[in-house]
């Protein structure tokens, strides 16, 4: 049943594994020795990625004295990270995957800007202005950018280039990821007082219901995995491990607001 609800090429691979991991394991004709290894992969996995977040968030609390300005401590700790990275990085002579993140974060930065401007004066930008400025500050760019920085072997020069020329792939990817988001987190968002959303952006332009906004939605979604598909048939400059990080951020989309923000409510999934 479940294959029927979801795609399998638009579901988590991690995710779905643990949950087959628990009906392989009562299979009367199953292989223990092919079981034990696949559970003891899946925690290692896990284990590893609840490493990495430690690391990324061992950064000194006590910054939060250098107030009163609280923006501060937080581009303190933004100029020091990338000092740390860079400095790694030109010893491996990749300092240009810090140069290009930099200015991601720059253009991410600008992206806010423009949505505070926008919620300050009560503007509702058209759909096409509102999402174009919505993959940017949904880390369309600098999402894959961080990305690319921690996969040293595969990442090179004509990686990044890639990213720049904003491939099909990518927008594709996102624009899933903001479509779904959007339409599950948009009543929420604005009772507690926030920029209009791509889905309010729509239903002014368009004069749509949310219920129709919903149906449109879906197809647009429909039409984006086409052209993922299609992206990912083609051959590219970049290894497919690559394309396959930036995917999975639609496969999230997908599986952690399935009807409800798994975001802001985790304990769902």
């Amino acid at each position: 049943m479940e294959g029927l609800e979801q795609p399998f090429h638009t579901g988590v691979p991690r995710l779905e594994a643990i949950k087959y991991l628990s009906f392989y394991e009562h299979e009367e004709c199953r292989n223990d020795t092919l079981l034990k290894f696949s559970k003891l992969d899946f925690n290692r996995v896990q284990l590893l990625h609840k490493q990495e977040l430690g690391h990324l968030t061992r950064w000194d609390i006590n910054a939060i004295c250098q107030l009163p300005d609280y923006l501060k401590p937080l581009y303190r700790s933004l100029l020091n990270l990338f000092e740390e990275l860079n400095n790694e990085m030109t010893e491996e002579g990749r300092s240009f995957s810090i140069s290009f993140t930099k200015e991601a974060v720059k253009e991410l930065v600008r992206a806010y800007f423009v949505e505070a401007q926008w919620f300050h004066d009560g503007f509702v930008p058209s759909f096409d202005e509102r999402m174009s400025n919505a993959l940017i500050s949904g880390h369309c760019v600098l999402g894959p950018a961080a990305t690319f920085i921690g996969i040293r072997e595969i990442a090179g020069i004509n990686a990044f280039e890639w990213l720049k020329s904003r491939p099909k792939v990518i927008i594709s990817s996102f624009t899933i990821l903001r479509l779904i988001a959007d339409f599950v987190s948009h009543e929420d968002e604005q009772k507690r007082g926030h920029v209009a959303s791509v889905v309010e952006s729509y239903m002014k332009e368009y004069g749509t219901s949310r219920m129709e906004t919903a149906e449109r939605f879906k197809i647009m979604i429909t039409n984006l995995w086409k052209d993922i598909n299609e992206e990912c048939m083609r051959p590219t400059i970049v290894p497919l491990q690559l394309i396959t990080t930036i995917i999975n951020t639609a496969r999230i989309a997908e599986v952690y607001y399935k009807e409800v923000d798994g975001i802001a409510n985790p304990e769902v999934h």
